[in-house]
């Protein structure tokens, strides 16, 4: 029989309490592993981005009729000035639309006109404005200044002659149609009041009978 004393029973727990302090130790001066998990977790993986620039467009839409095609509207344009063919714009069968230019005509000659007018109104507006001063002053008669005024809007009736003229030189479609036939071509000299002699044949179109808004695409399906 074996009897163990008080003193070996308290150190075998001693040595219990000492082997086992060291492992509590250890583990507080470790990090905390809830922590470390986060910490050390997978590494967001990257991803390609693609980057595209918007710009605005503009959107036409277009209204499809099936029918028949009637004439709703139609003119011949002619020139109103005389002179050489200088610029086409527009194809037989092609669209035009409502004051664009079908045709321009060689204006150089009503340009140097239209400046040389003008130019005499500035100097009209001069001697306005002098005469103006000089009867204030009573250095001249009242018929004097009212010749002087009178001059000054014929100069400018005359440079607005002019202005529409240059203006005229320039045929645009009176509406939105289709250029049908033209009789004339470039360098050709055209004069106004002459038949086929700068004519052109515009012919708005639409489908049974129903005529669409004026400068408005319209496609048509037989």
């Amino acid at each position: 029989m074996i009897r163990l004393s008080p003193c070996r029973l308290h150190g075998f727990d001693l040595l219990i309490v000492l082997a086992t302090a060291p492992g509590l130790l250890l583990a507080g001066c470790g990090t905390d592993p809830g922590q470390a998990e986060i910490e050390e977790g997978p590494s967001e993986r990257p991803h390609n981005v693609r980057v595209l620039e918007v710009q605005p467009e503009r959107l036409e839409e277009y209204l499809l009729i099936t029918g028949p095609l009637a004439p709703t509207r139609a003119t011949d344009v002619s020139t109103e000035e005389s002179g050489i063919v200088q610029v086409l714009t527009k194809e037989k069968g092609q669209l035009v639309r409502e004051g664009e230019v079908i045709v321009q005509l060689d204006r150089r000659v009503l340009e140097a006109q239209m400046k040389s007018a003008k130019a005499v109104v500035e100097l009209r507006e001069y001697n306005d404005e002098r005469t103006k001063k000089l009867l204030e002053a009573n250095s001249i008669s009242r018929q004097e200044m009212l010749s002087v005024e009178t001059e000054l809007e014929q100069a400018e009736e005359e440079a607005r002659i002019m202005e529409l003229r240059f203006e005229r030189a320039a045929i645009k479609a009176p509406f939105g149609g289709i250029l049908v036939d033209r009789f004339v071509e470039l360098g050709q000299l055209v004069n106004p009041g002459e038949r086929n002699q700068g004519d052109f044949d515009i012919v708005s179109y639409g489908a049974n009978g129903e005529r669409g808004g004026e400068g408005e695409d319209e496609d048509v399906v037989n």
